[in-house]
C-alpha cells in the first residue's frame, strides 16, 4: 500500500505528536477513573490517527505476474496499396508491417497481453501474422475500428 499525499517523515512525526497532545488535552481535566481517561485519550488518538492516514489518501497497489487477460489488436492495412515495393531496399509495404509487429511490437506487448493481429481492407479478419495478405480492394480504418469497437465491447 502506497499513499497518494504522502507525508514526509518529519512531518508524520510532527502530526503524530500533535495528535497525541491534542488527546491528552482533550481529557486532562476528566475528574474521573483513571483508566477510563486513558481508554478515551487512546481512542481520541487512534481517530486523529484515522484521520491523518485517510487525509494521506491510501492507494492500494497490485501487481499481477501472469500475462494479464486484456486484449491489445494489433490494426494492419491489408489492402493492394500495401503491396506497392516502395522502399529503399524494394520491400513492400505489407512485409515491413510484418517485420516491425514481429520484431518490435510482438515482443513488447505479448509478456503481458493478449495479442490479436487483425487485417483490414474493405472488411475485417482475424489471423496471424502469416495469413496477412495485401489482396483488398480498398483500406476502410473508420469502419474497421467501428467493428474492432463492438467486438471488444464490455
Amino acid at each position: 500500500m502506497t499513499f497518494a499525499n504522502p507525508l514526509p517523515w518529519w512531518a508524520l512525526a510532527l502530526a503524530l505528536a500533535l495528535a497525541a497532545a491534542v488527546a491528552w488535552q482533550a481529557y486532562r481535566r476528566f475528574g474521573g477513573d483513571p483508566r477510563r481517561r486513558a481508554t478515551l485519550t487512546l481512542l481520541r488518538f487512534v481517530t486523529l490517527l484515522l484521520l491523518l492516514v485517510f487525509l494521506m489518501r491510501p492507494v492500494a497497489t497490485r501487481s499481477e505476474d501472469g500475462p494479464r487477460d486484456a486484449i491489445v489488436p494489433i490494426l494492419v492495412d491489408t489492402s493492394r496499396s500495401m503491396g506497392i515495393e516502395d522502399a529503399g531496399d524494394g520491400a513492400r509495404r505489407i512485409d515491413r508491417a510484418r517485420d516491425l509487429i514481429a520484431s518490435e511490437l510482438l515482443p513488447a506487448l505479448q509478456p503481458d497481453f493478449q495479442v490479436d493481429i487483425v487485417g483490414f481492407r474493405d472488411g475485417m479478419s482475424s489471423g496471424s501474422l502469416e495469413d496477412l495478405a495485401a489482396t483488398g480492394r480498398r483500406s476502410d480504418l473508420a469502419g474497421a475500428l467501428d467493428r474492432l469497437r463492438e467486438r471488444y465491447r464490455g
